[in-house]
């Protein structure tokens, strides 16, 4: 059943918000348990999840801030992880695909994270 009231989904939305504090990138698609794998690693300056401060709910979507994210040479990116904590492997709590992207230097990928509750 789909939720119909916004301000539940706004509700909804907000807890997202709360939980999904830290971004980061993957090089596969993640399965469904809180495990990540394929996280991107390495660099100079080195790649690390980046925190972001989600803003209120409104029409069923929440927003975060955007955040740049270092990525190292040769290496091919496809999803974006939505994670509770900075570091740690049993963090993730959503993940989604983005359009896939391969670095052959060094260099970083700007994300604006953005929810809807449908």
């Amino acid at each position: 059943m789909a939720m119909s009231v916004v301000t539940s989904k706004n509700t909804m939305a907000t807890y997202y918000g709360t939980q999904a504090t830290q971004i980061g990138l993957a090089t596969a698609a993640q399965s469904t348990t809180s495990t990540i794998t394929n996280e991107v690693t390495g660099g100079s300056p080195a790649y690390a999840r980046v925190a972001t401060t989600w803003g209120g709910a409104s029409s069923s979507a929440i927003t975060g801030t955007s955040v740049t994210i270092n990525i190292p040479t040769t290496t091919t990116v496809t999803h974006a992880l939505l994670c509770t904590a900075a570091t740690g492997a049993s963090t993730l709590f959503d993940w989604c695909q983005v359009t896939s992207t391969t670095y052959n230097a060094q260099g970083s990928a700007i994300i604006t994270p953005t929810f809807t509750m449908s």
